[in-house]
């Protein structure tokens, strides 16, 4: 009788097991379809992150528990935990107005990378820099991330404000329109600084930036401008960066992920990384941490999640949306994490 009674309470934790895998298996499901459109390897950073979503609130809300959970899977190079952690950064910001500089690096990590979800976080926050920026607009950013949206971006069907459905071929072709109006306003060869247009009878012959070619000049006192005042060197310079150690290796990269090969040992992102400043240094950023707009009440929750890094007093006030545009160099103000991840 005892040789059975063993017996019995074996199958019972072997049923108990089974039933759990099937638990885990189902729920990694769940997370693919719901988080993960692009089809990643689910990470066990992820999995903790999503646990605690089951345990303490609806999905789609994070705390900062939460958010801190996104963030050791994305120091790690989980790539849906970097997802997550920019856009949990970027919607922090739409409901508290703080520390938005936070959400670029990491939702570049995620485009660098090939994620769907961090094209459309990234565009709309290069949108925020031209809304509080004065003078500011990096189309030729926009447009270069726009691109990628739409080739590899739109998969799924999607449902607008009043819950008609959008298909996917629908989305595209906003997303090429979208692009084609950028252009077409760039494109309409006026001068970005002065709207001065090409004229025979005026004797007016605008150049276009050889290296974007997204903005055309009438003069070379509006060129300089626009080079020195209104961020374009800025821009394009990254954007340089990005035609010569993206665009040519942006589907090895994005392949390599979705295979699920380590991130570390794709050298290609590694080397764009590096490029890109977000391997820099944190203490040559760390004044810029939780810098918030003006007006905005102390966070705690945020600042207690970056406590290593404190804003002096004395330092002077900064725009944090200025904080979007990149170094004069054309790397990120600030680096996602100087490890390789």
């Amino acid at each position: 009788m005892k040789i059975v009674a063993r017996s019995n309470k074996k199958k019972k934790g072997a049923g108990k097991d089974k039933k759990l895998k099937k638990q885990k298996e189902q729920d990694e499901l769940t997370i693919s379809k719901l988080n993960n459109p692009d089809g990643y390897k689910v990470s066990k950073f992820f999995l903790r992150a999503y646990d605690l979503i089951k345990k303490f609130q609806e999905p789609g809300q994070t705390n900062a528990q939460v958010r801190n959970a996104y963030k050791i899977g994305a120091e790690n190079g989980c790539i849906i935990s970097i997802k997550e952690y920019a856009l949990a950064l970027a919607v922090r910001h739409e409901t508290t107005n703080d520390c938005i500089q936070l959400a670029l690096p990491w939702a570049l990590e995620g485009a660098i990378r090939g994620n769907s979800d961090c094209y459309r976080i990234l565009i709309n926050i290069y949108a925020a820099a031209c809304e509080k920026v004065d003078a500011y607009s990096p189309c030729a950013l926009c447009d270069y991330w726009m691109k990628f949206s739409n080739k590899w971006g739109i998969k799924n069907d999607t449902k607008d404000e009043n819950e008609e459905i959008i298909t996917s071929k629908d989305q595209k072709k906003r997303c090429g329109v979208i692009r084609n109006e950028l252009k077409d306003s760039l494109l309409f060869k006026e001068c970005a600084m002065c709207d001065e247009a090409d004229s025979v009878e005026f004797n007016v012959t605008l150049q276009r930036c050889e290296q974007c070619k997204m903005y055309y000049y009438c003069s070379e006192k509006c060129q300089s401008h626009h080079w020195n005042n209104q961020g374009h060197r800025s821009e394009c310079k990254q954007y340089q960066i990005l035609q010569k150690y993206h665009k040519p290796y942006a589907k090895e990269i994005r392949d390599a992920i979705k295979r699920g090969d380590d991130p570390k040992d794709i050298v290609r992102l590694q080397i764009l990384r590096k490029k890109l400043g977000l391997t820099r240094p944190r203490n040559d950023y760390e004044e810029y941490q939780n810098i918030k707009e003006a007006g905005t009440e102390e966070s705690t929750e945020l600042t207690a999640e970056f406590s290593t890094f404190s804003l002096e007093e004395e330092t002077p006030a900064v725009n944090p949306y200025s904080l979007l545009i990149a170094r004069e160099d054309g790397t990120v103000y600030l680096g996602s994490i100087p490890t390789v991840i």
